[in-house]
Order: C-alpha cells, then structure tokens, then sequence
C-alpha cells in the first residue's frame, strides 16, 4: 500500500463573516513542493486591525507574491494539488480547510479529488520542533514548521 499524499494546508486571514484570505501556503509532506500565495488585497486586509498589523502584515512580501486575482491562486493551488488522491493536514485548521474550499469553488464545485474532510495536527502527538527560521503567522513558514514536525515525528517513531 502506498503511503498516503500528505499536503499541509496554513492560511492568514480575517476572522468574521465574512472569512477573509490574506495569503495562503501549501506544503507536501513526501516532498520540498510547496505553493505561497498573498492575495490581490493583502495588505489592505492584513492592516485591518491592530493584531494583524503587527503578526501578519510584516511578513507579507506583495511586490514578490501578490497575486493578480482569486482565480490565479485558484488556478495555482489546483495545480499544485494535481489529479492525485491527498489529505490535507492543518494546525487548528477549520478555517484553512473552509477558505481551501470556498477558493475552489465550495465542496460541490471542487475538484473531484479534493477530500471533504482534513485532519487536524493539533489533535496529533507531534515532534517538538524549536520554531527558528519559521516566522510565526506566515502562511507557508507555518505550514513547513507543521511538515516538518510530522517529519521528526515520523522518523523518530520508526526508528
């Protein structure tokens, strides 16, 4: 049996309603793949209130990775996930997996291979990790910090 296509998911957002993305990363686990992207009004919304002023808005990086629109990300992210089965994998990641599937279209116009579920890695025994190099609440960073805790995990337990 094949070992299954892990893809951690980490969005930066503002929390309401509506949800609003400032910018999103993936991150295969049986790889060095990853996706980042910030959306076309990041630092508009990451300047929104004073929280995300001083956690999200200095590590947004919009001359480098702004996108042009909702349906570039869309396009990106679908290739990114491919036509392979996966599972996506978040820490606290409700609204990841929510906002994951409202920028593809909602669960009944998502790709055919898009799980109608995750799993959530704060309900896993992971790997202490020290969190240097990673910036906190930088979707991508945060994303490879989780991978690479499942990493650890995975090698010490098989060891």
């Amino acid at each position: 049996m094949r070992p299954p296509n892990l893809i951690v998911v980490d969005f930066e957002f503002v929390e309401g309603n509506p949800c609003l993305p400032i910018s999103v990363g993936l991150a295969r686990e049986n790889s060095n793949e990853t996706f980042y992207a910030e959306f076309p009004d990041a630092m508009q919304l990451a300047t929104s209130s004073d929280w995300l002023t001083d956690n999200v808005s200095v590590h947004l990086e919009v001359a480098k990775f702004q996108a042009p629109s909702l349906e570039y990300i869309k396009a990106g992210v679908i290739e990114f996930l491919g036509t392979d089965e996966y599972e996506l994998m978040a820490l606290c990641g409700a609204y990841d997996f929510f906002l994951l599937s409202q920028l593809l279209g909602g669960l009944q116009n998502s790709p055919p291979n898009f799980p109608r579920t995750y799993f959530d890695l704060a309900h896993l025994p992971l790997t202490n990790l020290e969190r240097t190099g990673y910036r906190e609440h930088h979707a991508l960073d945060d994303c490879l910090f989780e991978r690479d805790r499942l990493r650890m995990t995975r090698l010490i337990n098989h060891r």
